[in-house]
């Protein structure tokens, strides 16, 4: 018997190592994405995303991270929010925002449920320091805003909102053009009546837990406890990860980085590299 309890245990402590080692084995997914509306000069163009860094940290003041995206060769550098510790304490973040504009690549963001801009705990004079902090290491917070994307001569429209607002979106989408929408939750895919050629989002984790044959999960809770998310609205989430399409529009899912609330990943962290092409 006592055999058998030891095994149990040795197997159990084995398996939680296991879990622990792999949700800090950071991988690369690269997809490759053909438009025919893509403007010539913008074939190869590489963007990065990256979501949900929360409380995880890739060596010191992100250096491993930094390293990692660095090889990828971005041209775009894109996060979709959930980026602040819990603590509040920025320093990792900003270290690496500011390693990442200093490669002199744009490096634009938006927040998730979990940052400040979001999130109830915070007080209005710790959004705007947090709002001030990223100012300051040259990234550009894109909220409620679009900005042209230029190389010789033709532009792809980026446009950035606020965690949930698929109203503001639609008012903010310009009419024409090749147009990117970076956003923290995917499900505001559903709710566009006008879809951009690609949108890009984070929030799910990956689904939290995947089975073989069966995929995703559960969905992140959106902040509220946990005893509230075992509701059906959170279980086999629509959009978890990868690339999703509806009709000439994509929407990439990235797994993201970090943890929300227990400091395990099951799920590898990613970066997402998202190469677009020219379709002949």
């Amino acid at each position: 018997m006592l055999g058998v309890i030891l095994g149990i245990a040795i197997g159990g402590s084995v398996l939680c190592g296991a879990v622990v080692l792999r949700g800090k084995q950071l991988r690369v997914r690269t997809e490759i994405l053909n438009y025919s509306a893509l403007p010539e000069v913008f074939d190869g163009f590489r963007i990065c995303l990256l979501s949900d860094l929360h409380e995880r940290r890739y060596g010191k003041e992100n250096k491993k991270l930094f390293r990692k995206i660095k090889q990828q060769h971005p041209d775009l550098i894109l996060f979709a929010g959930d980026l602040t510790p819990r603590n509040g304490k920025m320093q990792n973040l900003l270290a690496l925002l500011s390693a990442l504009t200093g490669t002199g690549t744009p490096v634009f963001l938006v927040g998730g449920n979990h940052d400040p801009r979001f999130y109830g705990k915070y007080t209005p004079e710790e959004v705007l320091a947090w709002q001030e902090a990223i100012r300051n290491t040259n990234a550009v917070l894109l909220e409620h805003h679009t900005v042209p994307v230029c190389r010789d001569g033709s532009v792809l429209w980026l446009t950035g909102v606020g965690y949930d607002n698929w109203k503001e979106a639609q008012t903010l989408l310009p009419e024409n053009g090749f147009r990117l929408l970076l956003c923290h939750n995917p499900m505001l895919f559903d709710h566009l009546s006008a879809l951009p050629e690609l949108t890009l989002a984070g929030h799910v984790h990956g689904g939290l837990i995947r089975l073989p044959g069966i995929g995703a999960i559960f969905s992140p809770g959106d902040g509220i406890p946990i005893h509230k998310r075992f509701h059906r609205r959170y279980f086999f989430p629509k959009y978890h990860c990868g690339i999703y399409r509806n009709g000439t529009s994509r929407l990439a899912v990235t797994v993201g980085l970090g943890c929300s609330v227990l400091p395990v990943r099951i799920i590898r962290p990613e970066i997402m590299v998202l190469e677009l092409k020219k379709s002949k």
